[in-house]
This record gives structure tokens, sequence and C-alpha cells, in this order.
């Protein structure tokens, strides 16, 4: 399974590709039938668990040669899906305690303008409210 930042790197699909090989040589076998190449398109426990984008699984595929197929990975728009992932993260967060835009991206290992983005899709929808105390804007459910 290719998880983003985690083993898709350019490097890790070249060690793949020795191994395989290797596997081919060691096994007499004439040759590979397919290469899965499978992403996490589930909802996982752990946060911060994402698909490799859509290039980037194109080069490790070009990489792995032709007989290499990606499952469940660019076919489908995960955008939304993510965000969902992503908000329901954040809800988790506020129902502990009042925490910060900043607070959320650490705790989430998320970029602070994706964090901003669904905190102001959950504000937009109720599900989360804010307040400011010591000029630092807070948020709780």
């Amino acid at each position: 399974m290719l998880i983003k930042d985690i083993n898709d790197s350019l490097d890790t699909a070249h060690e793949y590709r020795a191994f395989l090989e290797n596997l081919k040589n060691t096994q007499k076998t004439s040759s590979i039938e397919k290469i899965h190449l499978n992403t996490p398109v589930r909802p996982t426990e752990s946060s911060g668990v994402f698909i490799p984008d859509h290039e980037r699984l194109m080069e490790i595929k070009e990489i792995l040669g032709t007989k290499a197929e990606i499952i469940n990975g660019p076919d489908i728009d995960v955008t939304e899906n993510m965000n969902e992932f992503l908000n329901d993260d954040i809800m988790e967060l506020t129902r502990r305690r009042p925490v910060t835009a900043r607070d959320i991206s650490t705790s989430l290992q998320v970029n602070l303008n994706e964090v901003i983005k669904n905190l102001k899709i959950l504000l937009d929808r109720e599900n989360i409210k804010s307040r400011t105390h010591n000029n630092k804007k807070y948020y709780y459910a």
C-alpha cells in the first residue's frame, strides 16, 4: 500500500523495482503477471494517512513498468472525503477542549491552511463555535 509521505518517494519506487527484479530472478519465474499499487481509500484510525498525489502514483507506475496497475487510485475523487475525515478529527479535538487553528494543525499534522479552510466549513455549518481569548481565536464544539 502506498501512503503519502510514508512510502511514495521515487527512491522507494526504485527499491521496489529492484526487489521485484531480484524476486523474479531468484524464483526462476518467467515474469510477474501484475503489480497492484494499492492506496488507503478507506478511513483509518490514524490521522495523517493520505493517498499519494495522482502525479506521484503515475510516476511510481512508470518506474515499476507496464505490469503495474493503480488500484482505487486516481479514478476516485477523494478530496471531499479527505475534508470530511479532517472535519471529523477537528470535531473530536474541539469536543475535548478549546483549541486554536495552530493547535489543530500541530496535533493532526495537517497544513495550517487546510485546517483554516475546514474550520470555516465547520463554522458555516454551525458544528463548532469560536471565541477570542487573550488575542487568540479558540474553536470549540
